[in-house]
């Protein structure tokens, strides 16, 4: 018996507002109807950096952001200092993203980075 497949576009949005100063925050996807498409979402954090209790979130141009600080000094790009935001389609669905956009704020007078990297599974 042929099995016959369907071909669905569809536009959806991730967004990972990142202001609830706690580990375990997940993406919000829009339009709603689009969250059953995808199995996870979740932010990792590496272990070389911590949220501080007491300075959880941090306001900048009226954004609350989760605030994050080093355990080490790292002199290069460390897999231990980083954060990434994770998204999983449902087996059999694949995710082309058109458009990544994001706002970071570095808070310290140090000689701290960010370094950005696109990771993409396939």
């Amino acid at each position: 018996m042929p099995i016959s497949a369907q071909t669905v576009n569809s536009d959806v949005t991730a967004t990972w507002p990142f202001d609830l100063g706690t580990e375990g925050q997940t993406a919000t996807i829009t339009p709603e109807d689009g969250g059953e498409w995808f199995k996870n979402s979740y932010v990792e954090i590496g272990s070389g950096l911590i949220i501080p209790e007491g300075k959880e979130t941090e306001a900048v141009d009226g954004l609350t952001l989760t605030k994050l600080r080093p355990t080490v000094k790292a002199t290069t790009p460390d897999d231990n200092a980083t954060v990434k935001f994770m998204i999983s389609p449902k087996n059999g669905l694949k995710f082309k993203p058109t458009e990544i956009s994001f706002r970071a704020a570095r808070f310290g007078t140090d000689d701290c980075l960010i370094d950005i990297s696109w990771i993409k599974a396939d």
